[in-house]
């Protein structure tokens, strides 16, 4: 009996046997190889493969230190809820880990529901010291579910999607920027696996990491969409970030980390074509990187918005202006306390009105992190901030706001855990078309700020002095490619501007100036220069505005603004030469003041030829007049070297042709002496003041103000 006993149990005993002395040990030595891979992936912050590893772990719910980091890589992930599970399974296990309290904590305010949220916090702030940098973080985190509670049902300006996998990635894309002159084209920079300089060890984490390159999508809000990277002129082996793109669409601004782990804000004549070095230079300005600048905006070609942690400010992150006049950069001036905060204020943007700024805080009235704000300014200042509250701010981090040009949506980054992970990238619809970004430019509030900038300094009671000043007018070229693009979308908005202005100012007025690329033939990039600038013209003319308002030039090629030849792609030179100069011309003691557009161009490919055309726009300058055609005129004086232009009469269909630029009567005279009396009979040296000729009868009133001129007068007038 015995035996059978042991006979019938053997089979039984002998399979135990084998799982107890060699499965058993496999289990084991498995499962612990398991919680050392998931702490493996946990400490290289890798969160969805550790959590991977912490589901397949058969004693997580007895191992208290692995419910922590499981909760953590669930709120990392977004599983918020989950997270909450496993720290109370912490918590039952008698944990002391002070972390449990802290991501149950934001756990529910990721959840939105800031009463609970608030408990934990406090529980977590009971067990850290107090008076330090942590416990007054925890602080601002208490406030913060405080100031959410009370809005969290405030009314929506619109509702937000992601942009989709066609553009965000499981690493960080940031700082969307519009593209200026191209529809349905985004940039953006991402540290995705596609970086130029693959995957390199951060000097300050130790990580391995890709670095950030700076990349265009067109059609993002479709399945056809277009992801580029920009070229290797732009993007290095090192870090580049996207600032912004100026408003024409011909400068980039980008910061770039050197060899020597220091960063340059760096501009480059944009083109996506592979063109040479000398395109890309560093862009000197009171904007500097290593006195804790970030975040340029250029509102103009002369006026930018940044964030900067230089010294002065308010605390943290502050947001600055700083004007350029006549090519000298002013000081920058912060926008004061109704703007600025103690915490950071960073990413600004303001609409093309100038009545409107929107940019990131973490101040207390945030709902947690960086949250998107906007302030709008009248005659009483800038407004209180407002709080775009959900769902464009989240418990996570939003920045990088921009707006469309037409106003009805925006795009902007955020790192909330719902995304594809990281920050991706989110487009906001608005319930209500954002009108600022139709108005004409008016910056009263650079006035207001230059009497605030003073730290702790309020904004004044009284609008009175805002109201004396002058309205600012923005003015910028019209651009164009071909024929076809001289009355395209974007020139049309700039004309519209320039029509409603002149409406409201009927006393002032335009003039065109017309430029075009170099294409060896001077005499017909005059006749095309001076039909395009007509064309204008009449556009202006058929929308109200009177005839003998509008002033037409040509200057064809006689002063391009940078050399066809020193630029490997045409792209740059036509982009910048091909265009029509407005300029606004107001009376004496007008309440406009314009702007006039300075276009940016590297020195390398700057030709003087333009900072001549520049320079006798302003001031006293001479010019001689030589011959008049209703056709296309023929001439090798068109390809003189002191430059040739055209002027069309408004009550005439005549065109003028005119010979250089000079700032002397005498340099004039030494240049007239030269051309042919017989094949010019009717040559004659003419007098331009600020860019407008001045009839010889007028002459007299400025000469106290330009005394060469009682050379013009001895031997011009008197003789």
């Amino acid at each position: 009996m015995i035996y059978l006993f042991y006979s019938f149990f053997r089979p039984k005993i002998s399979l135990f046997g084998i799982l107890l002395f060699f499965g058993l040990p496999s289990i084991i030595t498995g499962q612990k190889q398991v919680l050392k891979s998931a702490e493996y992936f946990f400490d290289k912050q890798e969160y969805v493969t550790a959590l991977n590893y912490f589901d397949t772990y058969d004693k997580i719910d007895k191992d208290k230190k692995a419910l922590v980091q499981k909760g953590i890589c669930e709120y990392q992930v977004g599983k918020f809820s989950e997270c909450i599970a496993s720290m109370k399974k912490a918590f039952d296990q008698k944990s002391t880990d002070n972390a449990m309290f802290l991501y149950t904590a934001m756990s529910y305010q990721a959840l939105q529901n800031y009463k609970d949220a608030a408990i934990f916090y406090k529980n977590y702030l009971s067990n850290i010291k107090s008076n330090s940098s942590e416990s007054d973080e925890v602080i601002k985190k208490i406030e913060q579910c405080q100031y959410a509670q009370n809005i969290l049902f405030s009314d929506k300006v619109g509702f937000v999607e992601n942009l989709g996998s066609n553009v965000n990635s499981k690493y960080n894309e940031i700082n969307p920027v519009f593209s200026p002159t191209q529809v349905n084209k985004l940039y953006f920079s991402s540290d995705r696996n596609l970086s130029t300089g693959g995957l390199q060890k951060e000097k300050e984490t130790g990580m391995d990491r890709y670095m950030y390159d700076v990349y265009s999508v067109e059609n993002y809000q479709t399945e056809l969409s277009i992801l580029k990277k920009l070229p290797t002129r732009i993007n290095t082996s090192r870090t580049e970030h996207i600032q912004s793109i100026s408003k024409d669409g011909l400068v980039i601004f980008y910061d770039r980390e050197l060899e020597d782990h220091s960063t340059a804000i760096l501009t480059d004549t944009f083109s996506t074509n592979q063109d040479s070095m000398s395109l890309t230079y560093e862009f000197h300005s009171p904007i500097i990187y290593d006195l804790g600048d970030r975040d340029i905006f250029p509102i103009n070609d002369s006026l930018y918005l940044f964030s900067s942690m230089r010294e002065g400010g308010y605390g943290g992150y502050d947001i600055y202006s700083v004007e350029r006049k006549e090519g000298t950069w002013g000081q920058p001036k912060n926008l004061g306390d109704r703007i600025n905060t103690a915490f950071d204020d960073r990413f600004p943007f303001m609409t093309n009105g100038g009545h409107e700024i929107y940019y990131s805080s973490n101040s207390l009235n945030s709902l947690g992190g960086y949250d998107i704000f906007s302030s709008s300014f009248s005659k009483d200042g800038w407004a209180v901030p407002r709080n775009l509250a959900l769902p464009v701010n989240t418990y996570g981090n939003e920045g990088g706001f921009r707006i469309s040009a037409d106003g009805t949506f925006a795009i902007f980054s955020s790192d909330r855990a719902e995304g594809s992970g990281g920050n991706d990238l989110y487009i906001l619809y608005f319930k209500e078309q954002v009108l600022d970004q139709f108005e004409i430019p008016d910056f009263a509030w650079l006035n207001i700020e230059e009497e605030t900038s003073e730290v702790g300094k309020s904004l004044p009671e009284s609008s009175e002095s805002v109201v004396a000043k002058k309205r600012q007018f923005f003015n910028k070229p019209l651009y164009y490619k071909t024929d076809i693009d001289v009355l395209g979308p974007q020139n049309l908005t700039k004309l519209k501007l320039v029509t409603d202005m002149l409406k409201i100012y009927p006393d002032h007025f335009v003039k065109l100036i017309g430029h075009a690329t170099d294409a060896k033939k001077s005499d017909y990039d005059l006749y095309f220069s001076i039909k395009r600038t007509e064309e204008v013209a009449k556009y202006l003319s058929s929308h109200g505005l009177k005839s003998d308002k509008i002033q037409i030039e040509a200057c064809g090629s006689s002063f391009p603004a940078v050399y066809s030849s020193k630029v490997e792609s045409s792209d740059v030179a036509d982009k910048l030469n091909n265009r029509i100069d407005m300029d606004i011309i107001v009376p004496e003691n007008s309440p406009l003041q314009v702007q006039n557009e300075t276009i940016e161009i590297s020195p390398q490919i700057r030709n003087p030829k333009f900072d001549e055309y520049l320079h006798s726009e302003k001031g006293l300058s001479y010019r001689i007049y030589f011959a008049s055609s209703e056709q296309l005129y023929k001439d090798e004086i068109t390809k003189h070297p002191d430059g040739v232009c055209v002027l069309k009469p408004y009550d005439k269909t005549r065109y003028d042709y005119i010979l250089g630029r000079y700032d002397t009567y005498k340099t004039a005279k030494k240049a007239y002496n030269k051309l042919s009396s017989t094949q010019y009979p009717n040559a004659k040296i003419l007098v331009f003041i600020d860019g407008i000729e001045i009839k010889d009868e007028e002459v007299i009133k400025h000469v106290e103000k330009h005394t060469d001129l009682e050379n013009y007068l001895l031997y011009e007038i008197g003789k």
